[in-house]
């Protein structure tokens, strides 16, 4: 796969089709992968681009302390060495994050925002599970356990009741993920708090959830929805916390009718 060196770091990413760019950013532990079944539907209609940040899947994974900014700034500059000057920007969980940031930094460069399951301002609850995550994490003998207990939080128990299998690769994908590169990304969750500065953004922004999330509940999407003018809020019922693995067909048909909507923008 190809890669590009940005901020002094090797990024991995794929892409396909022609046409206006839409940017995917996965969320905390995830890769490039997560986004793979969009990359080859959006193709037929975008230039699709699917990117590892700093730390996840193959790109590099410094030894130094991350930030959400920092992530943003790589993702920025990658489309600066791919040519890309404005991007619709589809971002889940962290991606999301990165999103609102980059619509904040570069605001000519988002045509437009699609915020899937993320948070401007963390609650209480979601500083106590990355507070455990880092103490489980300086263990290696802990990565089965940071594995399992992801899963009930992750996904909603309809999906995990109709999918069983999901359990035994998600605990394989996770016992795989860089310990220190994941330390370090909760680390960084802790000192993000974008809330004050949203407002500003002016791209068209769509703010899309399960009903079921745990892990960022719908009131921090209506947070988002709130504070950020003339954006759109849709609710994906009897979804978790990833909408795009757990109704794939839906939230396809939700995301490609408002990327053709905003097609030019």
């Amino acid at each position: 796969m190809p890669q590009a060196l940005v901020n002094g770091i090797m990024l991995n990413y794929t892409e396909a089709g022609r046409g206006e760019a839409v940017l995917f950013m996965h969320a905390y532990g995830w890769s490039h992968a997560f986004w793979l079944p969009q990359v080859r539907r959006y193709a037929a209609e975008f230039r699709a681009v699917a990117v590892d940040c700093r730390g996840h899947g193959d790109s590099d994974k410094p030894r130094a302390p991350y930030s959400i900014d920092g992530f943003a700034d790589d993702h920025l500059a990658l489309c600066d060495a791919l040519g890309i000057e404005r991007a619709h920007l589809v971002g889940t969980s962290m991606g999301g994050c990165l999103a609102m940031i980059m619509a904040l930094k570069r605001p000519q460069f988002a045509r437009s925002l699609v915020l899937i399951g993320t948070w401007a301002s963390a609650d209480p609850m979601f500083h106590k599970y990355h507070h455990e995550t880092i103490a489980m994490l300086d263990d290696p003998a802990n990565m089965e356990a940071y594995a399992r207990r992801r899963i009930p939080i992750i996904f909603s128990p309809g999906f995990l009741e109709r999918n069983p299998q999901v359990v035994d690769s998600e605990v394989a994908r996770g016992m795989a993920a860089d310990r220190k590169a994941l330390q370090l990304t909760s680390e960084a969750f802790l000192h993000y708090d974008i809330v004050d500065q949203i407002s500003a953004i002016k791209a068209p922004t769509m703010v899309l959830v399960g009903s079921e999330d745990r892990l960022d509940p719908p009131h921090l999407s209506l947070e988002i929805y709130e504070r950020i003018p003339g954006s759109e809020y849709v609710e994906i019922l009897g979804s978790g916390h990833l909408p795009s693995m757990e109704q794939p067909e839906e939230f396809d048909r939700i995301v490609l009718t408002w990327l053709r909507r905003h097609a030019g923008a």
